[in-house]
């Protein structure tokens, strides 16, 4: 599991509209695109922020952002 790639994937959820906007219509392809862990995805999909924000280490301005 990257963490990385979920920090990432938290922080352009967080500062770009238009993912944000794809990932209401298409969360599998997004995630997808951003090289996501299985285990990653479970948790995003999970809906735990808490959980999200722990394993990612994302600072809560970012995770604000995040509907899932």
């Amino acid at each position: 599991m990257s963490k990385e790639n979920l920090s990432k994937f938290i922080r352009t959820m967080a500062e770009d509209p238009e993912t944000r906007k794809k990932f209401e219509s298409d969360p599998e392809a997004v995630m997808e695109s951003h090289d996501l862990s299985d285990e990653h995805k479970d948790l995003i999909r999970s809906g735990d922020k808490k959980a999200l924000q722990d394993e990612a280490g994302a600072e809560d301005a970012h995770m604000n952002f995040i509907v899932l």
